[in-house]
């Protein structure tokens, strides 16, 4: 992937622990790839893919958080209802639990605040302190979640036909 000319080719990024279940470019241009098990950042010398926190518990829900510079801050929505950091080198640590089925997550761009939907419900948590509010609840799952460049506002698409935007500071939400 050249992400300056926007240009694809097939590479060998060596063998990962499973199926590939997320990619995400970070702004240095390093890929990172999520397997159900583990997160992986190209190695840019190498080009090989290389373990960001081996021998840690499964990823649920997987979010580049904080440093997206060098991809090495994630947070996971694990089935047990906590909500894990994860440093290169560190981790996990439990900074949260928001009880319910893990959906899905979003992580502003500065790694502070964390949306987090359960089945229909929306949770926003402030990584700092660990504080969980709860946001409102959606008629439909939610399948996909957005955080503005301001990070006042998310986008939530749901299952439904219905997109909404939620303002994070009130929870007011707009169709």
């Amino acid at each position: 992937i050249d992400v300056a000319s926007g240009r694809t080719a097939p590479i060998d990024l060596g063998p990962v622990d499973g199926p590939i279940a997320g990619l995400a470019v970070v702004a240095d241009g390093t890929l990172v790839v999520k397997t159900p098990t583990e997160g992986w950042r190209q190695d840019h010398d190498t080009g090989r893919l290389v373990p960001l926190f081996a021998g840690t518990t499964p990823l649920e829900r997987l979010a580049l958080a904080g440093d997206d510079r060098t991809a090495l801050v994630t947070i996971a929505h694990g089935a047990d209802g906590k909500i894990r950091m994860w440093r290169a080198g560190v981790g996990p640590t439990v900074i949260a639990t928001v009880a319910g089925m893990p959906g899905k997550l979003a992580v502003s761009a500065d790694g502070r605040k964390v949306v987090v939907a359960t089945s229909a419900a929306l949770h926003l948590l402030d990584v700092p302190t660990g504080v969980v509010r709860h946001l409102a609840d959606l008629p439909a799952e939610v399948n996909r979640i957005a955080i503005d460049p301001t990070q006042r506002r998310a986008a939530i698409v749901t299952k439904g036909p219905d997109v909404f935007l939620i303002d994070l500071a009130t929870g007011a939400l707009e169709v």
